[in-house]
């Protein structure tokens, strides 16, 4: 019950931000570099997708180019988000909150693991 009432509120409070943020990443790199968002196979959000997109097409799809595209940036960030400063701070808040979203599972795991005994 200690990791239900200590950690899961906190992975709330860091997990929906990250989300937003990557949401309102996803949808500047859709509006503002299309031709790159097509290279990259149409990432979506976690609660954003395109309008070309139907109601389940190309969810999967989607949700593929996401998971491929944060991986690459998280290793070398693009220039699109290095030459625009919301980008910039958009991509920053979200590597942030993603650190703190796992450091915060890391914690609530360990922490259930050594009250179980």
């Amino acid at each position: 019950m200690f990791v239900i009432y200590c950690f899961f509120p906190l992975l709330l409070v860091f997990g929906i931000p990250l989300t937003i943020l990557l949401d309102k990443l996803m949808v500047r790199f859709h509006r503002d570099h299309h031709a790159e968002w097509k290279e990259a196979g149409g990432p979506i959000g976690g609660f954003w997708k395109p309008p070309e997109y139907g109601w389940m097409s190309g969810v999967l799809k989607g949700q593929l180019a996401r998971e491929r595209c944060v991986s690459a940036w998280v290793k070398a960030t693009p220039d699109w988000i290095q030459s625009n400063a919301i980008n910039k701070k958009l991509w920053t808040g979200y590597i942030i909150c993603r650190r703190i979203f796992w450091l915060s599972l890391l914690i609530a795991v360990f922490a259930w693991a050594a009250l179980r005994g």
